[in-house]
Order: C-alpha cells, then sequence, then structure tokens
C-alpha cells in the first residue's frame, strides 16, 4: 500500500461486519497482527449496527490532523509542493485528485 500511497496518506485497516462472528474469514488477531506488521491502526466495525463507525473515523481524522500538523517544506519529498497537500490547489505539476 505504501509503495503506491507513499508517506503522505493516513490508513486504518478496518475489520467490517464485526457483528457476524461466526461467518469470521479471518481472526481479530490475525487482521490486528497484519495490521501492526503493515503499521496501520486497526479497528474492527459493523455497518449494520453501527460498532466502532464513529471510532474509525475518528481515529483516520486524528492519523490526518497529526500528519497536517507534522507537514513541513523540508518534510515533504522532492517536487512536491506544501499547497498541494495543505489545500489541494492546483500547481504548475498539473491537477490534484479531489477526492
Amino acid at each position: 500500500m505504501k509503495e503506491l500511497s507513499g508517506d503522505l496518506v493516513s490508513v486504518v485497516l478496518v475489520g467490517n461486519k464485526c457483528d457476524l462472528e461466526d461467518a469470521r474469514a479471518v481472526s481479530a488477531e490475525k487482521a490486528s497482527a497484519v495490521a501492526e506488521q503493515l503499521g496501520f491502526p486497526y479497528v474492527e466495525a459493523s455497518a449494520k449496527d453501527g460498532t466502532n463507525i464513529k471510532e474509525a473515523f475518528e481515529l483516520l481524522t486524528d492519523l490526518i490532523c497529526q500528519r497536517m500538523s507534522d507537514i513541513t517544506d523540508d518534510t515533504l519529498p522532492p517536487g512536491v509542493d506544501a499547497r498541494q497537500v495543505l489545500r489541494q490547489e492546483k500547481v504548475s505539476a498539473g491537477p490534484v485528485c479531489m477526492c
């Protein structure tokens, strides 16, 4: 994942459908171990009953806010303009994804 996104992307690994314990294909321990190996936080959630949905988004928001507070011109990769990261502006390198 980091090979494609670099270090400018915050990631939380979310195991969905935790309400379906009997149909589980991956144990919570295995998923947590994979997340730790990848360097991502892990949370189990259920969209059906709302378990940890808010917590997953809050965790991701906290990671993004921390990353944004750590950004300075000298911490960005060569060729990346801080305006692209901080304000999603169009700069000379071309348009920036607004996802």
